[in-house]
């Protein structure tokens, strides 16, 4: 009811629009530069006094300067280069003029390599969810008062099954720390649409009624509600101890946290450093000692926390630096080729890769408490076609939930870092069951196994993957690509196809880091483009290949536009900020190769 910092003063900056939706990021960027300025200017003296408006809610203040100590990011997107692109190096910024910064990990789900940007900057406090009982059940009484103890009968905080999960794919562990994120009790002005809160703003919002827009007390879930949780923390800390640089309050916070609180066999990759502890991080503060459980630091304590004397800190997820991009490329594994390998990085983070043998790989789960996550880290190539999973011999405990008794629940995402394209729809699985990923994308597919959260005791499962591959068909065409080169290459579609299929591969795909992002655009021989139903092009999407499917193509010369959106710069001398694609197209299964 209180909050964590009720002193504390807030002051907005809007990013989002009222009737719902998301933001570009150039939003977000100028909004990030804005705190930054404002606190600046306060730093040089700049008067705090408001320049305009009459401080209402429809005539707020505006100011030059303020005294910000902490922002609150409960927001975030993908990125192609955790850490390192313009979101994720504010975060930096922000901390280099005195300002802690708390950042959701994200809602995802259970599935790894899901942590979003700006947590996944260097300058975050990167925050998961945790669900802790109390919470729940306390929601779940309002159906039926002892309906909560009997839905959720763990006794253990876990991490919420929403949260997302590490590791980074330059191969941190993944959140700094975690929060209540679960049922968290809460006031907003807000509506309600066919049994859905929505913004008062929203063009679903009842105009009149008991369900148009009011003060409402709420029960809220997501990482958007562990993360202020923690700025609130961050607020209390400055305000305890004003020397303490952000930095230093950042640090304290993460060291402080109790790794032991979260009783699901959370690792480092769920809960981070664990569960936040407000009085311990005081106390860390307060005399000097950043670390609990081992320092990461180098002997710079600048603020921004560290640099190249530690560029691994996985330990228990409270150090932030991990692989630097030092400009040296891996070699070539599986899966990819330029850039760092995320195989490599993934297993820095303490992870394991599924091995095949003869295309086939199987694991016994002995034992998943209740909130406890396995995860199965999957190399898909090129030649990968189809990737089938199977759960067998699932074995709940003697003692299960009494209202639908005990299950897994699973979910499969593609290889995209950063965010969970899903390939397995979240299900709950009570027996054998068989899932299937056609078409899977070059880099490492993500299978989560979670013992439900819902379960009375721990259950056992094996998992079978099966792998199906083929020998690719002969390339149409193949070249090196730099960054903004647009690459014209015609393709002659023989008459009477049913389907013609365009996939664009290239090196440095999601299986490295950083990863590239190429798009094909297509044009029929009229010379109209190919769209999909919602008027866009189709292979200009953050997939790795591009693949596009044309039913019953029009007979003659395509051409096709290989487009290198973007393509960074790794340093390697006279290769600088280039990439090599193969393009394969096949009409009928039957390769199309021509001369371009």
């Amino acid at each position: 009811m209180i909050g964590m910092a009720p002193a504390a003063k807030v002051y907005a900056l809007k990013v989002f629009s009222s009737r719902g939706g998301g933001a570009p990021e150039s939003r977000i960027i100028a909004a990030m530069d804005r705190a930054i300025t404002l606190r600046r200017n306060f730093d040089h003296g700049v008067s705090t006094a408001p320049v305009r408006g009459g401080g209402t809610e429809d005539d707020p203040y505006s100011y030059n300067a303020l005294n910000i100590q902490v922002v609150n990011m409960s927001l975030g997107g993908s990125t192609l280069f955790a850490g390192h692109d313009v979101e994720d190096e504010l975060t930096e910024a922000l901390l280099d003029a005195g300002i802690v910064v708390a950042s959701a990990a994200g809602n995802s789900g259970f599935g790894a390599m899901t942590i979003e940007s700006p947590g996944s900057g260097l300058g975050s406090l990167a925050v998961a969810a945790a669900s802790t009982p109390v919470h729940e059940r306390v929601l779940r009484d309002q159906s039926g008062l002892g309906l909560g103890v009997l839905y959720r009968p763990s006794n253990a905080i876990q991490t919420a099954y929403f949260s997302s999960r590490g590791p980074i794919a330059d191969g941190r562990a993944g959140p700094d720390l975690t929060a209540n994120g679960f049922a968290s009790y809460t006031n907003a002005f807000a509506a309600i649409a066919n049994g859905a809160i929505v913004s008062c703003g929203s063009p679903l919002a009842p105009a009149t009624g008991a369900n148009a827009c009011a003060s409402r007390i709420l029960f809220v879930s997501g990482t958007s509600f562990s993360t202020p949780t923690v700025a609130g923390a961050a607020a209390l800390l400055r305000g305890a101890v004003p020397g303490a640089s952000a930095s230093q309050t950042r640090k304290a916070l993460i060291s402080g946290a109790n790794p032991r609180l979260l009783g699901d066999g959370s690792g480092s990759i769920d809960q981070g450093a664990g569960f936040l502890d407000v009085q311990a991080a005081f106390a860390a503060l307060h005399s000097g000692h950043r670390r609990r459980h081992g320092d990461c630091d180098d002997d710079d304590d600048d603020d921004r926390g560290g640099g190249h004397g530690q560029e691994h800190g996985h330990g228990h997820g409270e150090c932030r630096d991990g692989h630097r991009h030092d400009g040296h490329d891996d070699g070539p594994d599986d899966v990819g080729d330029g850039g760092g390998s995320v195989i490599r990085n993934v297993r820095e983070a303490g992870q394991s890769i599924v091995q095949f043998r003869k295309d086939r790989f199987t694991s016994f789960v002995p034992r998943l408490l209740p909130g406890q996550v396995q995860q199965f880290f999957i190399p898909s190539d090129e030649q990968t076609d189809r990737l089938t999973v199977t759960i067998t011999e699932v074995t709940p405990g003697s003692v299960q939930n009494v209202l639908f008794g005990d299950d897994l629940f699973v979910m499969g995402i593609d290889a995209p870092t950063s965010q969970a394209v899903a390939r397995i729809t979240p299900a709950f699985v009570a027996g054998d069951r068989t899932f299937v990923i056609d078409n899977p994308q070059t880099g490492l597919v993500r299978v989560a196994l979670q013992g439900d959260w819902t379960n009375a005791s721990p259950i056992a499962a094996r998992v079978t993957i099966e792998r199906q591959r083929s020998l690719l068909t002969r390339r149409t065409a193949s070249a090196v690509i730099q960054q903004d080169d647009t690459i014209p290459v015609t393709v002659n579609v023989p008459s009477g196809a049913s389907q013609a299929v365009f996939e664009l591969f290239w090196q440095q795909n999601w299986g490295r880091y950083p990863t590239n992002d190429l798009d094909l655009f297509i044009f029929r021989p009229d010379g109209t483009q190919f769209l999909n139903s919602s008027g866009l092009p189709p292979g200009a999407t953050d997939s790795s290949p591009e693949r596009v499917v044309v039913a019953n193509p029009t007979p003659g010369a395509w051409t096709v536009v290989i487009d290198g959106f973007t393509i960074h710069d790794n340093e390697r001398g006279p290769r600088v900020g280039r990439d090599k694609f193969s393009l394969r197209v096949t009409a009928d299964g039957k390769p199309i190769v021509n001369r371009w």
